[in-house]
């Protein structure tokens, strides 16, 4: 079990910043000795973004969950640190999703189901950081929804494009069997063919004389 992980609300609430950062040389032989998962979850944990922004960098997949299946975000959260937050979310989603889920937790005292972020926010009573997430978790809605109207406003331009391509078409070959027959019925007849209709210029339009 991680250093990081939370006890129930059964017993009294520990104090979720009380991860302790290396420093200096420290940091550097952890950073080389420990593993990688573990490493990024204690910087989330410890609410150092120097630490949590090095720990990304030497980390092949940013999205990867723990032994308790929470996400960076899911620990940022819980422990309250929410210049971490945005680091995870400003960081091309090296964090994860925003409404991505992990397993219920015991201190959440809810019915079943998973959690999000912004649940274990709300259980911790970190304020602000479920007003961030909540923000956030609308903006990420709010611009899948564009990006749902951009696909069906092009689907319906690609749409009418066909449309109009096959009208133009169904009324090319209309036009060429009317002239087959015709050329027929004029061979039978023996009648000379019809000579196709000369093409229409436009007209210039002639501007009036300037009086000075």
């Amino acid at each position: 079990m991680h250093n990081y992980s939370v006890q129930s609300h059964t017993s009294p609430v520990p104090s979720p910043t009380s991860v302790a950062r290396p420093s200096g040389v420290r940091m550097r032989r952890v950073l080389q000795q420990a593993p990688p998962e573990g490493d990024i979850f204690q910087a989330a944990a410890s609410g150092d973004r120097d630490w949590l922004l090095l720990s990304l960098r030497n980390v092949s997949c940013p999205k990867q969950t723990d032994k308790q299946g929470l996400s960076l975000l899911h620990v940022a959260a819980m422990h309250g640190h929410l210049g971490c937050l945005k680091l995870l979310l400003e960081s091309c989603g090296a964090g994860g999703d925003v409404n991505g889920s992990c397993p219920p937790r015991p201190e959440a005292h809810t019915h079943g189901g998973a959690h999000t972020a912004l649940d274990l926010a709300r259980v911790w009573g970190h304020r602000a950081i479920a007003r961030f997430l909540k923000d956030s978790m609308w903006q990420e809605e709010n611009q899948r929804q564009v990006e749902r109207h951009n696909e069906l406003l092009k689907l319906r331009q690609t749409l009418v494009r066909i449309h109009q391509q096959m009208q133009d078409e169904t009324k090319v070959a209309r036009q060429a069997i009317s002239e087959q027959r015709v050329e027929e019925w004029a061979r039978l007849k023996g009648l000379p063919l019809p000579q196709p209709a000369p093409k229409k210029h436009p007209v210039p339009r002639l501007h009036p004389p300037l009086h000075c």
